[in-house]
């Protein structure tokens, strides 16, 4: 008889309904996630909080039981308030999915690179694509957009919202 190995364990959330930034990933409370994507490079999950309004992240480096959680985008309301703004200032409405990329290059000035990611947010409940830009310059290729410290600067901002026109 051959012995199943695989393990099941829970990254984030109570199992209970609702929110809280809990002092751990496994304390959070969460409700209804959705879609996830990982960032391999920065050991970053991010996932769809859609009934609390929100995207947030998982620092997956932290230790095994003490993951690091963090909003990236969304107030917790769904009320719209517009493009333009920094996304944690953004209200959004069920996200339900999300897709990141991401592209680096050299500036060459002083051996400063610059990277830019961009996240784009399915907007279910306004029927909507969202996109949020991050941008960081700094000499640390690996700084998480969840971090901040005196040599980088991570500004999520709402760039634009796409929605299909009505026949």
């Amino acid at each position: 008889s051959s012995q199943n190995n695989n393990i099941i364990s829970t990254i984030a959330g109570t199992g209970i309904a609702g929110y809280s930034s809990g002092p751990s990933s496994i304390h959070a409370v969460l409700n209804l996630p959705k879609s996830l994507f990982y960032d391999e490079n920065n050991q970053i999950l991010y996932f769809s909080d859609s009934g609390n309004h929100m995207i947030r992240s998982i620092d997956m480096s932290d230790d095994d039981v003490n993951k690091t959680i963090s909003v990236i985008a969304g107030t917790g309301s769904s009320v719209y308030n517009g493009d333009g703004k920094s996304a944690v200032s953004l209200n959004l409405n069920s996200p339900t999915g999300i897709l990141a990329f991401s592209h680096h290059h050299n500036s060459g000035a002083g051996g400063i690179g610059i990277r830019n990611s961009s996240l784009f947010v399915v907007e279910t409940g306004r029927h909507s694509i969202r996109l949020l830009t991050y941008t960081q310059q700094t000499g640390y290729p690996t700084t998480r957009p969840t971090t901040s410290s005196p040599t980088t600067s991570w500004m999520p901002t709402v760039t634009s919202t796409l929605q299909p026109t009505q026949p």
